[in-house]
């Protein structure tokens, strides 16, 4: 039973937040609209996590921009080359921190999908 830890982003809805930002050289305020993309994690197995992507997406109507798995990167794949998802040491670790939290989190829960 191996566990993962899936990110999914959906495409905004039309929802649209406008950042106000002050600019003291010209005394002129600017709005900054951005877009508000949701976005989930679900952690558990693959079974469960395609079970669980299936009923929110279901339940919302919302549609799949991206995903992608959360992971620890190591820094050259088995052939040699470079991986160039690879950011830093510092990074795999708090990934890996993260990765360990939910693990533990899921088994007290009883084997149960995570979805935050």
């Amino acid at each position: 039973m191996k566990l993962i830890c899936k990110n999914y982003t959906f495409y905004t809805n039309g929802t649209v937040l406008n950042r106000v930002k002050y600019d003291r050289r010209t005394r002129m305020t600017e709005g900054l609209p951005e877009y508000i993309e949701p976005q989930i994690k679900i952690f558990g197995t693959l079974e469960q996590v395609q079970k669980a992507f299936d009923e929110y997406e279901r339940a919302t109507g919302l549609n799949l921009n991206e995903k992608f798995t959360i992971r620890v990167e190591p820094k050259y794949h088995e052939d040699g080359e470079l991986n160039y998802h690879y950011k830093s040491e510092k990074e795999n670790e708090r990934t890996k921190r993260f990765l360990q939290s939910l693990h533990k989190e899921y088994k007290e829960n009883g084997n149960k999908t995570i979805i935050i």
